[in-house]
């Protein structure tokens, strides 16, 4: 067990470079109205500080916009499945719906380690790279997300902590001046349910409220036996605008689960290729299952620690978010994000450490036969069925067997992070500056448990347990 508390802080001057006042007179009476999905006509928010708007093609560093109807297309799985079409990005989703891996080209960083994923300009968790707790974990994308901006490299690291190969903001969606809403149901392979809802709408008085989330329910790409992903989130933002203030309040829960996919028995043929062990589907198999589902396993101390693997990543978390901005006289702006996250996550996953033949194991274990008197030889039997032995030569068509570890961690984190600007902008002779003070701070609380049994496992989809048994002549247990 371990208790962690961090507190972070930062106080950063940025001034902006100067701006002929005749090129601020050129640009496009309509640039602050300009919609997402127009490439240079794109409003960025990521990665910049100042007084006004700013589009795309304003913008010096590397940005790139994936908008609604791209992400609609796409129609991405997961946090690092959306992020495929970045320039420079190499992602990797093989775990999961959460759990991902993106790397930055020339930062050689896996998980989310270089990169920090924001929700509505803040992070979603300070330290994107918490162990056995990536970001991607505690955030779903679903329609309450308008798009998203990923800023590469550039400011990224000045803005953002953790931040230095770049930042990705997830951008919710705003009301507009109607009443507007949908709803998306989807139905998939591997009997995927889901439902999407957004509802927005002005309530009167400049104020503006809107309520959205998902719910679905999905065996999962490699069936381990029972209903992997299950469960959504609910967001309910309340907002209003004064003309020189805003202010919003957004509230978010979530309650779900989705399965922790991990290795699979592979081997070099002699073509050279590598492909799954015989007896294994590479494709859409997993090592976890319903035997590996719920295990009774005795802890040190004696008690027992219930291992259910159905639990996967299971994460509930509150979510609270409030910004404020304010231009208290012409050419000020000071602006505040706040974020409180109080995060539950129990992760457990069948990981599959070495694998190795039944008579190799056998033989790496004839030592044990002293301890038990009369016994001649040591075999393999199952768990379940225990009349029934393994062939070590050809059981499932591979012989082979998996050394196991049925891996439980228990992580519940709370969070307080804030985000304060005071931005100035003025004329001096024929150029504009813009010049801001920023101070972020963050507050983390995290307890880390983990339990770790071994187990023996064959090898097929839905590997079974296997017990170590010594026999006397005769074959009896």
């Amino acid at each position: 067990m371990k208790s962690l508390q961090m507190t972070s802080s930062i106080f950063a001057l940025l001034c902006a470079v100067s701006t002929p006042a005749w090129a601020e007179d050129a640009k496009p009476a309509d640039t602050a109205e300009a919609q997402p999905g127009q490439n240079g006509g794109d409003i960025v928010v990521t990665g910049r500080a100042g007084t006004g708007a700013r589009t795309k093609s304003e913008t010096s560093y590397s940005i790139t916009s994936i908008g609604e109807e791209a992400l609609r297309l796409q129609a991405p799985t997961s946090v690092t499945e959306a992020l495929k079409s970045v320039p420079g990005f190499w992602v990797e989703a093989s775990g999961g719906e959460a759990s991902g891996n993106i790397r930055a080209r020339g930062v050689p960083v896996d998980g989310f380690g270089s990169v920090q994923l924001l929700e509505d300009g803040i992070p979603v968790q300070h330290d994107p790279a918490l162990g056995y707790l990536n970001a991607d974990q505690v955030f779903r994308l679903d329609e309450t997300i308008d798009r998203i901006e990923v800023v590469r490299g550039g400011p990224a690291s000045l803005f953002y902590s953790n931040a230095p190969a770049g930042a990705i903001n997830f951008i919710p969606r705003q009301v507009g001046e109607r009443a507007e809403g949908l709803i998306k149901m989807s139905v998939g392979a591997d009997n995927l349910y889901r439902t999407d809802i957004w509802v927005g709408a002005p309530i009167g008085d400049g104020w503006k409220a809107a309520v959205g989330g998902f719910y679905r329910s999905e065996g999962g790409v490699r069936d381990p036996g029972f209903t992997a992903n299950r469960g959504g989130q609910v967001r309910a933002t309340i907002s209003k605008d004064w003309g020189n203030a805003k202010f919003s309040f957004d509230a978010k829960r979530m309650d779900d689960i989705v399965a922790l996919y991990l290795g699979i028995p592979m081997r070099t043929y002699l073509d050279g290729k590598i492909r799954a062990v015989p007896g294994f589907d590479g494709h859409e198999g997993t090592v976890a299952g319903p035997e590996t589902q719920l295990v009774k396993m005795i802890q040190g101390d004696g008690s027992i620690y219930k291992f259910d693997n159905s639990l996967g990543t299971q994460v509930k978390r509150t979510q609270l978010t409030s910004k404020f901005e304010i231009e208290p006289v012409d050419g000020w702006k000071i602006s505040n994000t706040s974020r409180y996250t109080d995060t539950q996550t129990q992760r457990n996953g069948v990981f599959p450490n070495a694998l190795q033949s039944a008579a190799s194991l056998l033989k790496q274990n004839a030592g044990l036969l002293g301890q038990a008197p009369g016994a001649t030889a040591l075999q393999l039997r199952y768990v379940t069925t225990p009349n029934q032995i393994y062939d070590t030569a050809n059981q499932n068509g591979n012989g082979l067997v998996i050394i196991g570890g049925l891996r439980g961690l228990t992580l519940p984190v709370k969070e307080f992070m804030s985000d304060t600007r005071v931005a100035h902008r003025f004329e001096m002779g024929s150029t504009t500056h813009d010049i801001t003070l920023g101070y972020y701070f963050a507050h983390i609380d995290e307890d880390f448990s983990r339990y770790s049994s071994t187990a023996l496992l064959d090898v097929q989809n839905n590997s079974r347990l296997l017990n170590l048994v010594a026999v006397d002549a005769a074959g009896k247990v």
